[in-house]
């Protein structure tokens, strides 16, 4: 069974070939039995004409960066936070906005599999 992530509006970044999409995705949004995608799972990009492309996590999680004085820095809420997307294996002019963005084989808390 395969999990919605998302649905592209832009990449906030880009460099070596990783792709990070926006918007980010709310950690609340995720399904409660699904554990963190990781670097390599595969994803599934489908276009809105129905075209339908393979890529994987390159990345998955909250930005965070040090200040001056060594502490940890985000610009989200640590209640509710928002964790950035970045992909590997396609190319630039591949990713387009109103792509959805589907984690192909998510894995589940034990005990937890879909039916």
């Amino acid at each position: 069974m395969q999990v919605y992530l998302l649905t592209v509006e832009g990449i906030a970044n880009s460099y070596e070939g990783k792709f990070r999409l926006t918007p980010r995705i709310l950690l609340r949004s995720l399904a409660s039995n699904i554990i963190m995608p990781m670097s390599g799972d595969p994803l599934e990009l489908r276009l809105p004409n129905g075209r339908i492309l393979q890529a994987r996590v390159a990345g998955f999680g909250i930005d965070a960066w040090r200040d001056a004085e060594g502490n940890f820095l985000i610009d989200t809420d640590p209640a509710n936070p928002e964790l950035s997307l970045t992909i590997t294996g396609v190319e630039l002019p591949d990713i387009l906005p109103g792509m959805e963005i589907w984690l192909s084989e998510p894995k589940f808390q034990v005990g937890d599999e879909p039916s």
